[in-house]
This record gives C-alpha cells, structure tokens and sequence, in this order.
C-alpha cells in the first residue's frame, strides 16, 4: 500500500507529511488515511456536541437521547430492575460520516447488531415490544439528526410487579479522540465464563438461547467487574485492562476485543471456543483482512505468546482498530507493518460500504465530485 499524507488519529504509524521544522520518512506501510477517516478525525476535533456550562463552570459533554423512538428527558423508573439489578441488553452501534453528507452519521454493521442484540434479549428472556427493523430506524434516524458518533442500545427489564414498562433508550454521543498509547495490564477475570472453563471443541451458535447447562457470554447490562478492571489497571499505571483465563489464555478487555500479530501473521481471540461475547467488529476485520489476503488466525493466545508478539489491537465500536503499545511490560510497535496494512484495509472496506449504503459510486468513478 502506498504511504499517506497523514496516520490515523490513535495510531503512531508516522505520516509522509513533511514540515520546515522536521522531515520525517514514512515506514513502506504506512496506514492509509481515507476520506472517511478524515472526515470523523475531523469531527472528533470539534467537539461540537456540547451542553451549557453552568457559571463559572466549564464546557462538559452530553448525549442526546431517546426512548422507545422519541426525543424526550431521559426519565428511568427507579424500580426499573435494569437500573437496580443491571437486568437488561445494551448495543453500540458506530455512526459513521456519510460519504454524500459529513453531518449525517450512517449505521456501520447494523445487522450484526442488531441480530445480536435480539439474541442476548432472547437469552435474558427481555421482553422485545419494538422489532429489530424498528429499532435500526431509529437508529438510522439518529444519525441522521445527531450526525456522527456513536448510538447506544439499551433495551430495560421494567418491573411487572410495580407496573413499570420496559423501554427501549437510545443514547447519542459525538466521536472522541484516539489516545496516543494504549497500555494493557494482564489480570485474571474470574467472573468470566471463559475464566475456569476449557476451550470449547464445538462451540454453539451465538442464536442458541441460554439455559441450562448451555450458558455463554452475553450482553447484559451488568458490567461493574468490567469496570472494575479498568480500574484496577489505571491504578497500576496502564490506561485498560486485558483479561485472562486461569491457565493464561487470553479473552478480551472489559469493553473490546483484541489481536496480535504473531510469527508473521494475524492472530485473533475466538469467542465461541472461548466461551466469550462475539465482536461485531472483530467479524468486520477478520473480512477487511481476508479482501486482501492478510494471514489470520483465529483461535486461542495465550499470555506468553502476547509477550513475544510484534504487534496488537483492540476492536470495538468506537475503536475500530486501536493500537496497542504495552502490555505489561512489554512494548509493542504501533508501526508495525502488518498492523498498518490491516487499518488502511478496515478503513478501505469501511469506506466502500458505506458508499454502497449511501449509493455512491466508488471513489475515483464518474460521478464523483
């Protein structure tokens, strides 16, 4: 791939763009910065979703929001068990710039989503009042309104016995900056269905309901553990946590999935022998990968092997494909070449589908402007 004029925001991966005050020269492989890419690095910048400070205060963030569909205030029973007990699904969705309107976020991998959402509330036997086309209308109407970021899912319990409905709230926020390191502390996760558990030989369908003796990882509102993790590992000086199983495999990290580049090839967590929630955007990059025959591997790492690999990543709704420069003590190069090939390739795919969402010819044909 030929260099680019500028990296993508969260990667080291140096630019060609050369300044009176310092030349650089560019690794063979350095990532392709799109269009698309751009135009969210842009928005991100801006910052432009924001409330009213109060006097004498400073400028905070907030997210638009919606229940079952409309705007409204944000008002949640507080019998509501998915507020007390964490009893309900949630989903991420990206909002990507749309290549016709800078300002209209589109949907990116919607279906898996929106398929995963339906099973996880399937799984927690979660009442589903609205259809999954509904609710990715509404979706796509956010994006339209709010423009690019981010919509989140959150599908709630109620409680029957105090006859609180349950809702459907959808939560709007602006796209945030890429750090410029991602740090990981390993940690045990022995919560995690995957922690005491072997590698499953067969694993089911993510469809398959939970029920007895057929438990997996799903998407429940009940992330404190998560939360904690991070928490722990931000104390000890690392910006995440990457969690592990009790004979050291790798799983994932409180809110992302992750990958290596290992012996010369790609290497990715395989959530079905691994017992964990299946990433959207792992399913994305595996393709982006595969389009153009990058090696990739997915199936078990473990923590010995993350310590000789070159390179790493994490995956995630708002992360895409992050970087990640330590973990532990061992560093990692953001500048590795496989790893760049791999963003300007997610970044590429990305790109054309949503041009074929947006019924746009491809860039470079007629029509273009």
């Amino acid at each position: 791939h030929a260099p680019s004029d500028l990296a993508p925001e969260g990667s080291a991966c140096p630019s060609t763009r050369t300044t009176d005050a310092r030349r650089r020269r560019a690794p063979p492989h350095a990532p392709k910065m799109t269009a698309l890419r751009s135009r969210l690095q842009a928005v991100a910048a801006r910052g432009t979703l924001r409330a009213a400070a109060p006097r004498g205060g400073t400028l905070r963030g907030f997210s638009a929001v919606r229940i079952d569909g409309k705007p409204g205030e944000p008002f949640i029973s507080l019998h509501d068990l998915t507020f007390i007990r964490g009893d309900g699904a949630f989903e991420v969705v990206p909002l990507l710039p749309s290549p016709a309107q800078g300002s209209t976020g589109l949907p990116y991998g919607l279906q898996l989503h929106l398929e995963r959402l339906e099973y996880t509330a399937r799984s927690l036997r979660l009442p589903l009042l609205h259809s999954m086309d509904r609710i990715g209308d509404w979706v796509r109407d956010m994006g339209r309104h709010q423009g690019p970021g981010s919509c989140r899912i959150v599908l709630t319990r109620g409680q029957p016995t105090k006859d609180v409905a349950p809702k459907v709230i959808m939560l709007h926020d602006p796209p945030s900056e890429m750090p410029a390191s991602f740090r990981l502390k390993s940690m045990g996760a022995p919560w995690h269905f995957g922690y005491g558990l072997p590698v499953h030989p067969d694993p089911p369908p993510y469809s398959q309901k939970v029920d007895i003796d057929a438990w997996t990882t799903i998407k429940w509102m009940s992330y404190a553990p998560n939360c904690l993790m991070t928490r722990i590992a931000q104390e000890n000086g690392a910006d995440d946590a990457l969690l592990l199983a009790a004979d050291g495999r790798v799983l994932d990290g409180p809110n992302f999935a992750v990958g290596f580049v290992l012996g010369g090839a790609l290497r990715l967590v395989a959530a079905g022998a691994n017992r964990m929630l299946p990433s959207c955007t792992q399913v994305k990059v595996a393709k982006a990968a595969a389009l153009v025959g990058m090696p990739i591997r997915e199936g078990t790492i473990t923590i010995d092997e993350v310590r000789q690999a070159s390179a790493g990543f994490a995956m995630s709704a708002t992360r895409h494909v992050m970087p990640i420069s330590a973990v532990d003590d061992h560093k990692m190069s953001t500048e590795n070449a496989m790893l760049c090939d791999l963003q300007s390739a997610y970044w590429r795919m990305v790109e054309e589908d949503l041009q074929a969402e947006a019924q746009l010819p491809p860039a470079g044909m007629p029509g273009m402007m």
